[in-house]
Order: structure tokens, then sequence, then C-alpha cells
């Protein structure tokens, strides 16, 4: 099992973006996880400002594999009175990449069909997590998304950067011009350079040591207490 990142690194966000994609986007997304059947234990979800975070954990490196049973001509037509594979079974044999001989018999609502039983395996995660990713961010409706280029992708607000990481591979997105690597940033006012992040266990170390609380209720208690202490 492994671990994901994605971060969306973007302009100044309004105040109600982390909320609003809590609600509307992270159900869908993680939905859409299972959906293609990638097993975690937890997706969590931060936001700043200036970043939007996504961390699977303990997730699955592959998606499960599945078997998959295509149903082909009805026995009486591929079979003939001497018990030999008709044309119509070979040619359906073909057309699924197996041997004749290993079509099975299925009962198929009532009648008896030739049944190629064939086993998909699963894609590795980091391949499909950026489809998943994008597709699901589609089907949020994003109140007064902006343009900022000449692509014809919207968003919240302009994105600058996408670090996305399973593990230590780079997930590969692209959303209009930006493209994912390992890079992060530090606060914009006392950590503006730029950080790699070699594997995704780095990130909160890293971030916080550049002065950037990305967890939204530890910020909030950090600030509580700031308060409390002027009092």
């Amino acid at each position: 099992m492994g671990n994901f990142i994605i971060e969306i690194g973007c302009e100044d966000l309004p105040d109600w973006t982390g909320e609003y994609l809590k609600e509307k986007f992270l159900p869908i997304f993680t939905s859409s996880l299972k959906d293609n059947r990638i097993e975690f234990e937890t997706i969590d979800f931060f936001y700043t400002v200036r970043r939007l975070i996504f961390i699977g954990k303990n997730v699955s490196p592959f998606q499960k594999d599945i078997i998959k049973e295509i149903s082909g001509p009805p026995v009486e037509v591929g079979i003939d009175n001497e018990g030999k594979y008709t044309l119509p079974a070979i040619k359906f044999a073909e057309s699924q990449n197996i041997k004749v001989n290993d079509l099975k018999i299925k009962e198929k609502k009532g009648k008896k069909v030739l049944v190629a039983i064939k086993k998909e395996k699963g894609v590795a995660t980091y391949k499909i997590i950026p489809n998943i990713f994008l597709e699901s961010l589609k089907k949020v409706e994003i109140p007064k998304s902006m343009k900022w280029d000449d692509e014809p992708v919207k968003f919240i607000r302009p994105i600058r950067w996408i670090l996305a990481l399973f593990d230590n591979k780079v997930i590969p997105m692209k959303y209009g011009k930006i493209k994912s690597n390992k890079f992060t940033y530090g606060h914009r006012v006392l950590s503006s350079e730029r950080i790699e992040i070699e594997n995704v266990t780095e990130y909160p170390d890293k971030v916080m040591k550049n002065f950037v609380i990305f967890d939204q209720n530890v910020r909030e208690k950090f600030i509580e207490e700031k308060l409390v202490n002027l009092t």
C-alpha cells in the first residue's frame, strides 16, 4: 500500500473555497476512486488561501483485478451435433483473444450460451488517478470560475502549480498548461522558494518548516492560541 498527494497551487482563493470543495468535490472524488477499484484507508483534504491538498493514505498501488464473463453464441449455434465448435464459436473466441477450447457453457436468462471468462488486471493507480481527479472535477459546479490563459479550462482562481506524487513517483497530471511535478512552495512572504518533495511522507514536515500550516484545523487552533495570548 502507498500514499498519494495532489496539491493544487492557486492565486488567492475565496474564503468559501475549502468548505465548498470538501462538500461538493471530495465525495465525488472518493466515490470515483472506489468505482475504479482503488482501495484506500482515507482521503484527507486540507486547504489554505493558496493551496488545495488531497492526501490519500494506505492506497492500493493497483486497481483490483476483475473477472469478466462475455456471453457469446447460444450452445446450439456454437456447438454442432458432433460436439465440435462451429465457425460462430471460433470467431467469438478469436474476438476475445482466447482459445476456442477455453470457452465455457453458462446459463443466461434460461438459455445455455458459450462464455468467454477473462481476467482484467488492474492498472497502476498513479496512472489512472489523473483522469479520476479531473473527471470528478468536471462534475462539480464551480461558482464564478475563471479563465487565465488561452486554454479552455476554468477554475475558482488561476492555477500556478500542481504537486502530484504516489509515494516517490510523479503522478502525470495536466490542467491547461500546468503540468504536475514534485515541487511545492513555502509561505509566499517568509519562504517563497521552490521546495522539492521526494516522497509523500516528506510533505508535512517540509512545508511546515517553510511556514505553511496546511491543516486548517491546526491553523485555526494556532490563531486562537495567539489571540488568547494577546488578551
